[in-house]
């Protein structure tokens, strides 16, 4: 009776002792992968821009949003316009510092107006339009005929403070001081047949300031 005792512990195999672990292997995997997604989804969700603040062509639109400086969360305010949005001619084209347009391509100047408090950190600010196929063209600083390249936000030369690593950058000694009331023309190279329907900017995602606009 012992010798079968010992024989039977000898011949349960690996499967038969852990059949019950096995069992919840796939439970296990199901909550791990559940947990997963939990947290990549706000991540992505949080870093796309996905809450438009609608704004048209040619109106004033006040905005604010916090930011953070390691002495405590500030405010940003200013008022923006969206100008007018325009396709370059061939004769603005032809300055002789701006980049020569590919084949098939067309440059659009995009004016904008902002008001805000010269101390107020409008450096970091990004840009982009979209046309009539919803697709999306972000600006690239590029000097597109006599149009200057620089912050689609703040005059070149003048982009007063910024936001670097939670302390507030002041301009460099060369720099002027940013108008309280300014205007700047940016310029953005799009396939012929593009019409911008939508003028872009925004600091931090996902937030943005969405100008409805037509060219």
């Amino acid at each position: 009776m012992n010798v079968f005792a010992r024989h039977s512990n000898r011949s349960t195999g690996w499967l038969s002792r852990n059949r019950w672990g096995l069992g919840l292997l796939p439970l296990a995997v199901v909550l791990a992968l559940a947990a997963s997604s939990d947290r990549v989804k706000p991540y992505w969700w949080d870093s796309d821009l996905h809450e438009p603040q609608p704004a048209v062509q040619g109106e004033w639109f006040s905005h604010s949003e916090p930011y953070e400086l390691k002495t405590g969360e500030q405010t940003m305010s200013l008022r923006l316009r969206l100008d007018s949005v325009r396709t370059m001619s061939e004769q603005e084209l032809a300055d002789p510092l701006g980049e020569e347009l590919p084949p098939g391509t067309k440059a659009v100047e995009v004016t904008m107006s902002f008001e805000a408090d010269p101390g107020t950190p409008l450096g970091g600010c990004q840009a982009m339009v979209r046309d009539q196929d919803g697709t999306q063209y972000t600006y690239q600083q590029d000097r597109v005929g006599a149009v200057e390249a620089g912050s689609p936000c703040t005059p070149v030369g003048a982009g007063g403070p910024s936001v670097l690593f939670g302390e507030l950058e002041m301009p460099g000694p060369d720099d002027k001081e940013r108008p309280e009331k300014y205007s700047v023309k940016r310029a953005w190279v799009l396939p012929e047949k593009a019409v911008v329907t939508e003028v872009d900017l925004w600091w931090t995602v996902p937030q943005y300031i969405a100008f409805r606009a037509g060219s």
